[in-house]
C-alpha cells in the first residue's frame, strides 16, 4: 500500500481531520504534537473513541458519588483489575462512575442485590467478568498491533492510519455482540447446571474433547496457521464423531461436545479422537471427559448435572487419555472392548468428590477389568 492508499479504504471519511477531531474532544494542542512525534496517535484516538469524554473525577470524589462504602467501593475496583490511582489525581470518567454504581448494586436485579449476595459475590462476580475480559482485550489489541505494522509496512502515515481509525470505529456494535454474547453463554451455563433433572429424556453419553495447551500454542503461531489449526481440528472431530454413531453438538473454541445414545460408541468416539490428535502433526493432544445419565434437550443443546459433570472431567484429564464417570464405567465394565482404570478420587468444582475413570481399549481377550 502506497502512502496515501488508505484515503481509498471501504467507509474512510477523507474529509476527517484528526487534529481537529481530537481537540474538539478536549485533547490539548500540545497532547496532539506531541502524540505525533512519538508515533502515539493512532492510540490518542482511541483513547478518546473509548471515552469520548475527559476524566473528571479524583478516587474519592468518585467513592463518595457511588454512595458504597469507601472499602467495598475500592475492593470492587479492584475486582475489576485496574491499579489504585494516588490520592488527589483526576484519572477517573463517567464512564468508572456508572460502571461502580453498577457493580455496587444500583440497578442490578433483585436476585443480585440482596444483602447476603452484595458483599463477596458481586466482589467475585467482578473479578470474573474482568479476567475473562482482560483476556479479550488482549487479543483485540495483538489484532490491532497486527492492523498497525502491516499499513506501517506498507507505507501509510500515522494520520491516515488515524484517519482509517476514526472513521471505521464503531464500538456501539461491539458492545451489543458482547452483551449479546454473554446472554447466550449465560442462558447455556444456568440450563447446563440448573436444570432440574427430572425434566430430562432418557440417559445418553455425553463427552467433552479439549485440545492441550492449545492457548500456548495460538501464542506462537501467525493468524492463517491458526485458522489452519481450528479448521484441522473441527475437521477431525465432526468426522470421528459422525461416523462413530454420535452427534456434534457445539464447537467451543479449543474443545467440541457431542452426544451418543449408546454409551459404548461414545467410549470408541472418545478414544479415537485422542488417538487422532496425538498423532496428527498440525494439532496439539486433546483429553476427553465423558458422563452418562439423563439430560434436558433445548434448542439443539443438552443440559443437566450429567452435561456439568462430563464438562468438569475433561478438565481433569490427562493429554491423551479419556476419563469417565462411575456410572458409564459401571455400563460397560462387561463389554470386552473396554479396560478401565481406577483413578484417585477427585473434588470437581461445583460437583464434590467424585469416582472417575480411565478407559482404554482392550488389548488382549484375557484382559481383566479392574474395579
Amino acid at each position: 500500500m502506497r502512502a496515501g492508499a488508505v484515503d481509498g479504504a471501504v467507509g474512510v471519511d477523507q474529509d476527517v481531520d484528526v487534529r481537529a477531531f481530537l481537540i474538539d474532544r478536549g485533547v490539548s494542542e500540545s497532547e496532539v504534537a506531541e502524540a505525533a512525534v512519538q508515533g502515539t496517535l493512532p492510540l490518542l484516538a482511541l483513547d478518546v473513541l473509548m471515552f469520548p469524554e475527559r476524566a473528571r473525577y479524583d478516587e474519592a470524589t468518585l467513592v463518595d458519588m457511588v454512595g458504597a462504602d469507601a472499602d467495598y467501593a475500592r475492593a470492587l475496583w479492584r475486582a475489576m483489575g485496574f491499579p489504585m490511582v494516588p490520592a488527589g489525581e483526576v484519572a477517573f470518567y463517567e464512564d468508572d462512575l456508572v460502571a461502580l454504581r453498577s457493580a455496587a448494586g444500583e440497578g442490578l436485579p433483585e436476585i443480585f442485590a440482596g444483602p447476603d449476595l452484595m458483599g463477596a459475590a458481586i466482589v467475585h462476580q467482578t473479578r470474573v467478568m474482568s479476567a475473562a475480559l482482560a483476556r479479550i482485550a488482549e487479543q483485540s489489541t495483538d489484532d490491532l498491533a497486527n492492523v498497525l505494522h502491516t499499513l506501517r509496512a506498507e507505507g501509510a502515515s500515522d494520520d491516515e492510519i488515524t484517519r482509517l481509525m476514526i472513521s471505521s470505529f464503531r464500538m456501539e456494535q461491539f458492545e451489543q455482540l458482547l452483551w449479546y454474547l454473554f446472554r447466550r453463554q449465560w442462558r447455556a451455563a444456568a440450563w447446563r447446571r440448573l436444570a432440574r433433572p427430572a425434566l430430562a429424556t432418557a440417559p445418553v453419553a455425553v463427552g467433552f474433547v479439549d485440545l492441550v495447551r492449545f492457548a500456548a500454542i495460538t501464542e506462537q503461531v501467525a493468524d492463517e496457521e491458526l485458522e489452519q489449526l481450528i479448521v484441522r481440528f473441527e475437521e477431525v472431530a465432526h468426522n470421528a464423531i459422525a461416523e462413530g454413531g454420535g452427534r456434534v453438538v457445539k464447537m467451543i473454541g479449543d474443545a467440541v461436545m457431542f452426544v451418543a445414545d449408546d454409551p459404548e460408541d461414545a467410549a470408541r468416539i472418545a478414544l479415537q479422537l485422542v488417538d487422532a490428535y496425538a498423532n496428527d502433526r498440525l494439532l496439539p493432544p486433546a483429553r476427553a471427559g465423558l458422563a452418562l445419565g439423563p439430560v434436558l434437550a433445548r434448542d439443539g443443546d443438552y443440559y443437566g448435572p450429567i452435561v456439568n459433570l462430563a464438562a468438569r472431567i475433561v478438565d481433569v484429564a490427562r493429554p491423551s487419555r479419556v476419563v469417565v464417570s462411575d456410572e458409564l464405567r459401571d455400563t460397560l465394565a462387561a463389554s470386552e472392548h473396554f479396560a478401565f482404570h481406577r483413578l484417585p478420587p477427585k473434588r470437581l468444582k461445583g460437583i464434590g468428590r467424585v469416582n472417575l475413570w480411565a478407559v482404554h481399549h482392550h488389548t488382549t481377550p484375557s484382559s481383566a477389568t479392574p474395579r
